[in-house]
């Protein structure tokens, strides 16, 4: 009798329901991101229908029938969901740059350097009721009580956003922010009814009455998950050290909390019905106190979906726990599918459940008490490390074995800190004596972040995000479920690695001997790279900041850049200049700067031209620079207006606006929208010039080009 042959992967229904609502979500999105016509997307989906009902109805029986016309369902409303809510950003309720009397509730506040930031829930513009929220900054002049919870009002001048800035995905678009102002005057206030806000505030408060700033920013962040109170060196070097994940608000903190109430209700011998609605309630109301990020309430729903299944069946699947959560949010709201916070979390636990068991069988000769946590940080790490590239642009080498140590302190830490805390805001008069005992390890994890130099443990890996489905094969194919020999699980990882490491040197190599030219920008600033040779330069226009300079380092040159130059006036390239002296080597300046003095910087060099990457730099006045490489000529303009450059012809022109006397082929802006070439709305634009051609690389949204 002939044995059934072993399928390659079991289906389980939550997974692949997950996974077509999130094919699904990404379909929306690029038929949004590519302005294509929606008329495609609905002949596809019914093409697909039918072919598949009729092959299921011919070959696979009504099973198949019944999870296919699901599927399609699933996919069409994310999809159409998806689109719904970007197109929604093109509808305007309020006129930009208008002035209007805005009237909401705090729901989530943030520190800033001069002030802070909220976002308003239940916003109205001069009586209207606004279809979304505002976040708004709050100058630190202003008085009044801008508490969580509390109601504002304010006038002041309205700023409309864009569900893409920059050609990335605006991660405010997922949580329906649409609108943006600044108030420096005139905030009125008054109690509000949001009882997780007041609840939010009252751990802040506690907090920062009982603990120095720096400790207890860090504590904010465990409990809340909001960082933004802690200083940027500190928040990175968590970052660099591979445990920022302690001040996201998931499994770490609603799994321990949980483990805890489900240990304590067990060992007091309670109902286990009762104890189950107690504990699923209490991690609700932590999740929204935590604001109902998607991870907390991907945790929250995985740890309902084991209560119940344990209470029903008396186990418990992982897979289908996160699928179900998976599923759940991305119906609810696909957009979530784009945030960082969203991959990040899912990606872990997934990496977890799909890998642990690989890990740990090829760790069986370690010590037994290694193994485990080992395995879990490998297959974290390896399974996020995508995301992490993409995101930051860096991998954290520290982070594989500091998360052996972290996780489980951090987790003994924060368990400690959290009764602390709430018993502080139950029982006042002891909130001193059990804040100062919960929060003396964490200044010692304060003082270690700020010293330990976890720059150093980082390996900068940017722009490799086309390899990301290559490295996903690589690792699936690894997972024990699937039903595959060994041998050749390992082969599809090999020859699928191989392929990546060639395609990474190939694209880092290739065209051999050419100028690579990239044009980056986003909030913090502008900037033009050229790399070629093993050499980089990096010409910034005004106002840049130093972190814009660390991102375009962390993404497209992977080390420090041989010299930057700063472009601009008198009165805007000075802070610019100061920002960059203490990461950079050699600055540039024009000649026609050097009146302006910059006390002491050794570093700035006003030399007329200089050769970097085999071209040749020459300043045509301080706001624009000519490059020549192999026979094109680039023309990088920052000023913002047209400048009389002496009827300059060019092959490439870069510039904030139309320069009317520079004649060029090619023409890239930073923020003109509606141009081919643009900045602000298609992203980073890479260029290669070799043999005296230009070859852009990467494909646009379609378009049209207005010149």
């Amino acid at each position: 009798m002939a044995t059934q042959m072993k399928k390659i992967i079991n289906l389980r229904l939550p997974a692949l329901f997950a996974v077509v609502l999130a094919l699904g979500a990404v379909a929306g999105y690029f038929t949004v991101y590519y302005d294509i016509n929606y008329v495609w997307l609905t002949a596809t989906v019914i093409t697909v229908a039918v072919s598949l009902i009729a092959l299921c109805t011919l070959k696979f029986g009504k099973k198949a029938l019944i999870i296919s016309c699901v599927c399609l369902i699933l996919f069409g409303v994310s999809a159409f969901n998806c689109i719904t809510r970007l197109n929604s950003y093109q509808t305007n309720q309020l006129i930009h740059g208008a002035k209007y009397e805005f009237s909401g509730t705090v729901i989530e506040r943030a520190e800033g350097e001069e002030g802070f930031y909220v976002t308003l829930n239940n916003v109205t513009a001069n009586g209207e009721r606004l279809r979304c929220k505002l976040k708004a900054f709050i100058h630190e002049t202003v008085e009044e009580n801008c508490e969580v919870g509390r109601k504002i009002t304010c006038y002041t001048q309205v700023e409309k956003k864009n569900a893409f800035d920059y050609g990335n995905f605006n991660s405010d678009t997922a949580d329906n922010v649409r609108y943006y102002c600044r108030v420096y005057y005139g905030v009125t206030s008054e109690k509000g009814f949001y009882p997780f806000g007041e609840i939010n505030t009252a751990i802040r408060q506690v907090l920062f009455n009982y603990l120095d700033y720096s400790t207890a920013s860090i504590a904010t962040g465990m409990i809340t998950g909001n960082t933004e109170a802690m200083e940027e060196e500190m928040i990175s070097n968590f970052r660099y050290g591979g445990i920022a994940h302690i001040f996201a608000v998931s499994g770490l903190h609603i799994g321990v909390i949980y483990s805890a109430l489900t240990g304590l209700f067990k060992k007091l011998k309670c109902n286990k019905y009762v104890s189950v609605v107690i504990t699923l309630i209490t991690v609700l109301l932590y999740s929204g106190v935590c604001g109902f990020t998607p991870s907390s309430v991907r945790s929250v729903i995985m740890c309902s979906v084991l209560a119940i299944s344990k209470l029903i069946y008396g186990k418990y699947d992982g897979i289908n726990s996160i699928a179900i959560a998976g599923a759940i949010i991305l119906l609810i709201n696909p957009l979530r599918l784009f945030s960082l916070g969203f991959q990040l979390s899912f990606g872990a636990v997934a990496s977890i459940f799909l890998l642990n068991h690989t890990f740990n069988a090829m760790l069986k000769k370690l010590p037994e008490k290694l193994i485990e946590p080992l395995a879990t940080s490998l297959s974290v790490q390896i399974g996020t490390l995508p995301i992490m590239l993409n995101g930051f642009g860096y991998l954290s080498i520290a982070g594989i074995f500091l998360n052996l140590i972290a996780i489980p302190v951090l987790s003994f830490l924060f368990i400690i800190l959290f009764f602390c805390v709430f018993l502080s805001i139950i029982i006042p008069p002891i909130a001193g004596i059990l804040i100062g005992f919960a929060g003396a390890p964490l200044q010692l994890t304060s003082s270690f972040f700020v010293s330990s130099g976890m720059e150093n443990a980082i390996l900068k890996i940017g722009g490799v995000g086309f390899l990301t489905p290559l490295w996903y094969i690589a690792i699936f194919a690894l997972c024990y479920r699937i039903n595959l020999p060994f041998k050749v699980r390992v082969l599809i990882s090999s020859v699928t690695s191989a392929i990546m490491v060639a395609l990474a040197v190939l694209s880092s190599l290739s065209p051999l001997s050419s100028v690579t030219i990239c044009v980056t920008a986003n909030y913090g600033g502008e900037g033009v790279i050229f790399k070629s040779r093993g050499e980089s330069v990096l010409v910034l226009t005004e106002d840049s900041t130093q972190s814009f300079l660390l991102r375009a380092q962390n993404e497209y040159v992977f080390s420090e850049f041989d010299a930057v130059v700063v472009l601009g006036g008198e009165d805007g390239f000075y802070e610019t200049v100061m920002n960059l002296y203490s990461v950079v080597n050699k600055i540039y300046v024009s000649p026609a700067n050097i009146a302006v003095a910059i006390a002491g910087q050794n570093k700035v060099l006003y030399e007329k031209g200089f050769t970097y990457c085999g071209t040749e730099f020459l300043f045509l006045d301080e706001y624009s620079i000519m490059a020549k490489t192999d026979g094109v000529t680039t023309i990088i303009s920052a000023g913002e207006k047209d400048y009389e450059l002496n009827d300059f012809y060019c092959d490439l022109l870069i510039s904030n606006q139309v320069q009317s006397k520079v004649f060029s082929l090619n023409s890239v802006y930073f923020t003109l929208s509606g141009y081919k070439y643009n900045i602000y709305d298609f992203g980073d634009l890479i260029f290669n010039i070799k043999n005296g051609k230009i070859k852009r690389q990467g494909i646009l949204p379609f378009k049209e080009s207005l010149y």
